[in-house]
């Protein structure tokens, strides 16, 4: 008999086109559309910053905010890494990841992505009300957030009232929320 291995693709997908499937009980997608969006989300190297990839350019009349992880950047340890997201669409445009010290690499490359959205082909002079930056403050984060001020990047407050976010279970769930309002 005929069983459906809808469980398995869903939570051990082995490719993109097994995690975006539909049931395979009710109707069927064909390959050559859920290619379409794999090949999308491949997205660009951003110039001269390895372990960067652009997924969609910047757009003059949206907003963008570059939420940030920050870690301590010694092989074999965990990678820093942010995200770019589209305040009015919620779309993942850059994301970055990499084995960057918290205190110098990794906060020249958000400051040159960060630039890049804000400047949107203009200057990127004050760019407060068009890409920010928030920070997990934990220890390696707070080395990134000052590097951040040095260099004018406009961070975001968290819900602390405090440059950046401690991350907890609480403050999680509702933190992109909070970003994009």
């Amino acid at each position: 008999s005929f069983q459906c291995l809808d469980s398995v693709y869903e939570h051990y997908p082995a490719t993109i086109e097994e995690a975006l499937a539909p049931s395979t009980s009710t109707v069927r997608i064909p390959p050559s559309h859920v290619s379409v969006i794999s090949a999308a989300e491949k997205g660009r190297e951003f110039p001269g910053q390895p372990g960067v990839t652009i997924f969609r350019d910047p757009e003059s009349h949206l907003r963008y905010v570059i939420g940030v992880d920050a870690a301590d950047g010694l092989p074999g340890g965990d990678e820093s890494a942010f995200s770019v997201i589209c305040v009015e669409t919620g779309e993942e445009v850059c994301a970055g990841a990499g084995q960057w010290d918290s205190g110098y690499t990794l906060p020249h490359t958000v400051a040159v992505v960060a630039r890049y959205y804000a400047a949107r082909g203009g200057t990127a002079s004050d760019f407060s009300d068009r890409c920010s930056v928030l920070c997990e403050r934990n220890s390696m984060g707070q080395a990134t957030i000052n590097k951040l001020k040095e260099l004018a990047i406009h961070q975001q407050y968290g819900p602390d009232n405090k440059i950046g976010y401690h991350k907890t279970e609480s403050t999680k769930a509702g933190l992109w929320t909070d970003v994009a309002a």
